[in-house]
């Protein structure tokens, strides 16, 4: 097995768990749904799955920059995307809140995707910052 080939399954590893996590505590736990409009959880699910395609294809080109960060940031977006959908598809909504005893949380997938899009501002933010420092240098 070749190290892109090892990457890719920790990456699909990483997706598996992560929306594994989401499910499980959904079932363990009572949930609250959105209430939501059967059009919309088509146009959700459309959605979503454009996102987890364009991620996959981003992860499985040959691009020698997908580092491990941009890498981890796509795992988080993916999962939340999957587990979303699978609330539209079997719950016919999507989970706003788990309650543990009295606490209240957020659903894990909305967590996922907030996680996801930080990191990936974050790595947009610095890769900036380095290409205007470089430009800086140059003149």
């Amino acid at each position: 097995m070749n190290i892109k080939q090892n990457r890719n399954h920790r990456f699909f590893i990483t997706i598996f768990i992560l929306v594994l996590m989401d499910q499980i505590l959904k079932l363990i736990f009572n949930a609250e749904y959105y209430e939501t409009q059967s059009n919309s959880n088509l146009m959700s699910i459309v959605t979503n799955l454009i996102v987890i395609i364009i991620g996959i294809q981003f992860i499985n080109s040959n691009n020698q920059f997908v580092e491990k960060k941009t890498r981890t940031a796509i795992s988080f977006l993916i999962s939340g995307g999957i587990a979303n959908i699978i609330d539209l598809i079997f719950r016919k909504q999507v989970v706003k809140n788990i309650l543990i005893g009295n606490k209240t949380i957020i659903n894990f997938a909305n967590i996922y995707v907030l996680v996801g899009w930080i990191f990936m501002a974050a790595i947009f933010s610095a890769f900036t910052v380095k290409q205007y420092r470089e430009k800086r240098k140059r003149k």
